[in-house]
């Protein structure tokens, strides 16, 4: 009965011991996944502002192009009235 009981308490002790273990493994991998959470969020909202640019300079640039094409005519319609 007595040599069971130590068993018993060996196993739990093993047991316990795997479990800091674990826990000791685990903390620092939690702690990797906030910070890699954190940097994907960052990631995304750099992501959101490089997107507005892009879509900003899109539409500039197309009314830039606009403009041109606009004081192309003009320069044609002048010099076809000159000449």
């Amino acid at each position: 009965m007595r040599k069971d009981k130590d068993e018993l308490w060996q196993k739990l002790h093993n047991k316990l011991q795997d479990a800091v273990e674990l826990e000791s493994k685990l903390v620092p991998m939690s702690t990797k996944i906030v910070e890699l959470e954190e940097a994907r969020k960052a990631d995304e909202a750099k992501m959101a502002k490089l997107e507005k640019r892009s879509t900003e300079r899109e539409t500039l640039l197309g009314q830039v192009e606009a403009d041109q094409d606009k004081k192309s005519k003009e320069l044609n319609d002048t010099t076809t009235v000159l000449a």
